[in-house]
């Protein structure tokens, strides 16, 4: 990855962290980084310490920060063993979820769009819940390093 492409995702994830500007806001200023696809996770989540048995809302930001459209993309967010899914939603495409992992799809993500997606979790059990989320597309990832994320956070008793 190039200096520029790691300036450009570390202010974007700087950014949106600390609720600055939003994602749509820096597309408009830095350009893409590739001429093919290049998707980027992040999770995001508003607090780092919850209750069991209390609700743990974090999002999904999927953005393609290449020049053309994303085909086929596909998110995977592995559920947390001591949590289960109360609630999902997406902006764009649908998603299904099992007792293990959260599925999403979208049919295309074009250049510089941000699909969300928001999950509601309830706490099950104290510890360290780990939420892993991963994207891909039909397309070959110019930059594939960004394609995954993880977040923890710690439940009380």
């Amino acid at each position: 990855m190039s200096k520029i492409a790691m300036a450009s995702n570390l202010f974007k994830t700087l950014a949106m962290a600390f609720g600055f500007i939003t994602i749509e806001a820096c597309a408009k200023v830095l350009p893409p980084v590739t001429d093919g696809i290049d998707l980027e996770l992040l999770i995001i989540a508003p607090v780092s310490v919850v209750q069991v048995g209390k609700p743990f809302s974090l999002s999904i930001a999927l953005k393609n920060l290449g020049a053309k459209a994303a085909t086929d993309v596909n998110m995977v967010y592995q559920i947390p063993q001591n949590a289960s899914v109360i609630s999902k939603s997406a902006n764009k495409g649908s998603c299904q979820a099992t007792t293990k992992t959260l599925t999403c799809t979208i049919a295309a993500l074009e250049s510089e769009t941000t699909a969300q997606v928001s999950i509601s979790l309830k706490t099950t059990a104290p510890g360290v819940m780990t939420n892993t989320a991963s994207v891909q597309a039909s397309e070959v990832d110019a930059v594939a390093t960004n394609n995954s994320s993880s977040l923890t956070a710690t439940v009380q008793a």
